[in-house]
């Protein structure tokens, strides 16, 4: 990995805005595209950043920004030691899931996703094998009675308010118990929202993470467990994973009518498509659950965004306000609304689009012309009368 070109002179912190991504370990080299990297932990190592675009650097969430050149020692805008990166493993598997998207980045939006070349309506987008994904409602709640079991004599945890539910629990134990299944990689890369929960929700979470830890090591007891999992290590750990599947898996729908819930299923590279009240991709399931077909909606000409919609189908068909409210409550970013939507759902709501001192004008003539007619009216009725 050659040295990267940037100024140190100025810098941003990431923030969770990053859609899909761990503001704590994430880098980018290249200037816009191109494979994303992480810093690999080096002792002894500066720990910086990479280049976004232009003089735009944007340093990973450290606490200390170092910026000097390998040969000299000095400030300068070359640096980084080739030992200390690794490839995105997300961007990897999004490169393997597609044939016509890429990923872009931009310091302000973060990564998103565009078709690679022209493609016709209906065609398929990406193609993604999931990492993990549970379908029995019955097994899920007796995972989740037993995560619960393992402490009665801490107060109960509030999960329902945090947001995990019996599947989530289910699939981040299928998850850890899987050893091809990219733990250590969802938690580290997938977004968690740790920083939205309250002190007293994050203890909670830590609580049903240190439960989960017992309930796989008694039943890697029984031959189950997946070994390698550097997330089993703490309860930080498992927490963190529990918060990146409640953050980003999707419900897995029936494939004969993709209307009904039937599970929960971790699929990575999806992750990275960006949300749209107009979706110009859907989602659909086959084989169970274990893929993920990405498929567009409408004729998309080569460079234009592919997203979908992150809210269900009876939510994408509500007003603007309670489509905005569901996406920051669920998803933490400020959503925004198409302008054809605000256009169609303003004439079906009646609202004119007309600037307010035009509209005051027309206003006070219509009040005028009613003025006229009823006085047109009144004349007409005393002339009846006489």
């Amino acid at each position: 990995m050659s040295a990267v070109a940037g100024s140190g002179s100025s810098r941003r912190h990431l923030t969770p805005a990053w859609h899909g991504l761990s503001s704590a370990s994430m880098v980018l080299v290249g200037d816009g595209e191109g494979a994303s990297m992480f810093l690999v932990d080096r002792p002894g190592r500066p720990v910086g950043v990479v280049l976004a675009r232009g003089s735009d650097v944007v340093t990973g969430g450290c606490s200390q920004f170092s910026c000097a050149s390998k040969e000299s020692g000095q400030p300068g805008s070359r640096w980084i030691w080739s030992d200390m990166l690794r490839q995105d493993p997300l961007h990897v598997a999004f490169a393997r899931s597609t044939h016509c998207c890429k990923l872009h980045f931009e310091a302000r939006r973060g990564r998103f996703a565009t078709t690679a070349r022209d493609v016709q309506r209906g065609e398929l987008l990406m193609k993604i094998s999931a990492a993990g994904v549970v379908t029995d409602p019955a097994s899920s709640q007796a995972l989740f009675d037993q995560a619960c079991a393992f402490d009665r004599t801490s107060p109960p945890i509030n999960l329902a308010r945090v947001g995990i539910d019996p599947s989530v629990v289910a699939l981040t134990v299928a998850l850890l118990e899987d050893p091809a299944a990219p733990v250590d990689d969802a938690a580290s890369f997938l977004l968690s929202h740790t920083e939205t929960l309250s002190s007293a929700d994050y203890q909670g979470c830590l609580q049903l993470a240190r439960n989960v830890r017992r309930l796989i090591a008694q039943r890697r007891g029984r031959g189950s467990g997946h070994a390698g999992a550097t997330v089993l290590e703490s309860d930080e750990g498992v927490a963190r994973l529990l918060l990146a599947v409640k953050s980003n898996a999707h419900a897995v729908l029936d494939e004969e009518s993709a209307s009904r819930d039937v599970g929960l299923g971790l699929y990575p590279p999806a992750c990275l498509i960006n949300h749209s009240c107009s979706p110009s991709a859907a989602l659909c399931f086959s084989s169970g659950g274990t893929v993920l077909h990405v498929r567009a909606l409408c004729d998309l000409k080569r460079g234009q965004e592919v997203t979908y919609s992150y809210l269900d189908e009876a939510q994408l068909f509500t007003p603007w306000a309670q489509r905005q409210a569901l996406l920051r409550a669920a998803h933490h970013f400020e959503p925004k609304q198409p302008r054809m939507r605000e256009i169609s759902e303003g004439a079906a709501l009646c609202r004119c689009l007309v600037p307010a001192d035009q509209l005051a004008r027309l206003t006070k003539r219509v009040h005028e012309l009613a003025g006229i007619v009823s006085a047109a009216a009144e004349a007409a009725q005393l002339a009846a009368d006489a």
